[in-house]
């Protein structure tokens, strides 16, 4: 398993990636650090940091330039702010040609400063559960259980101190309203891979048009990549061919489908969708046979 990179290394590298903004100086880094195990500790710091990321934020930008806070949640033990600016409407790659574009979701604007808290008993509980990681080939199954477990607790405690805090307070005096989500452990923010923590919910994306745009909203789902080389197949520019393969592919990737209108019309020429490998359970799988009964599922 690759070792993940540093939460700083992570945000130096996304503002300096050629994704329309230039680079910017090194962040300043305002950080809260926990070594205590007290809950009630590690609570109160939480609260301190959500007061801490509304300050900076509030501060250092106008509310035009943010809608929401875009919380890095790593296995490191430490969670990373940074305020998004929503492009709306949310968009997908609609054809073949539209992957050579970068379709973003968020726009991260130009700021020095980004606010982190690290609990270094968090930290310890993940170094425990990585333990159970087994060697290559072997079953998953237990470390996925505890990680996923350890992940569900950690969004939880996010949520009653974002809720139980004065953020709310605070933003009502300034007449703003935003919103709290976070990302575990991915490199790329979409809607559709973001958690709500705290404030008015994203706006859903427009109905899908192409069978491209519905399998770009799964994937992005499992965290993969959307591109020509990132398990896509297209003959005379249909889609005809979608790898859906590893373990962040769950029966919640499957779920998006369910609301898709017209979705055999808009998959008519999908022959086979891969599920190598995925954590889809059987009735993750037959919910998909059922919604696409022409496609060949492989497992």
């Amino acid at each position: 398993m690759a070792k993940k990179r540093t939460t700083a290394e992570i945000i130096a590298a996304a503002r300096n990636s050629d994704r329309g903004r230039t680079p910017t100086p090194k962040p300043t880094h305002h950080e809260i650090r926990v070594m205590s195990t007290n809950e009630a500790d590690i609570k109160n710091a939480f609260g301190e940091f959500w007061q801490t990321v509304m300050t900076v934020f509030t501060t250092s930008l106008t509310p035009e330039e943010w809608d929401i806070v875009i919380c890095c949640v790593w296995d490191e033990g430490r969670v990373a702010a940074e305020p998004a600016k929503c492009l709306l409407p949310f968009r997908f790659p609609q054809t073949e040609s539209d992957l050579d574009q970068n379709v973003e979701h968020f726009k991260i604007p130009h700021m020095n400063q980004f606010v982190s808290i690290y609990v270094a008993e968090h930290e310890k509980q993940y170094i425990a559960v990585d333990r159970l990681l087994p060697d290559e080939g072997a079953d998953t199954d237990a470390f996925d259980t505890e990680f996923a477990h350890l992940t569900d607790q950690k969004i939880q405690l996010m949520r009653e101190t974002a809720d139980s805090s004065t953020i709310r307070e605070q933003l009502e005096s300034l007449g703003i309203s935003k919103s709290i989500f976070a990302a575990i452990a991915s490199e790329t923010y979409h809607e559709v891979n973001l958690i709500h923590i705290f404030g008015p919910d994203l706006p859903s994306p427009q109905p899908p048009q192409t069978s491209l745009e519905v399998f770009s909203r799964l994937l992005h789902h499992a965290d993969h990549y959307v591109s020509k080389h990132c398990g896509l197949e297209f003959e005379d520019g249909a889609l005809v061919s979608v790898k859906l393969d590893g373990g962040d592919t769950t029966d919640a990737t499957i779920e998006l489908l369910t609301d898709v209108e017209n979705l055999q019309s808009l998959c008519r020429d999908l022959r086979t969708i891969s599920i190598l490998e995925s954590k889809v359970s059987e009735r993750g799988e037959h919910k998909l046979r059922t919604l696409l009964p022409h496609v060949n599922v492989i497992r």
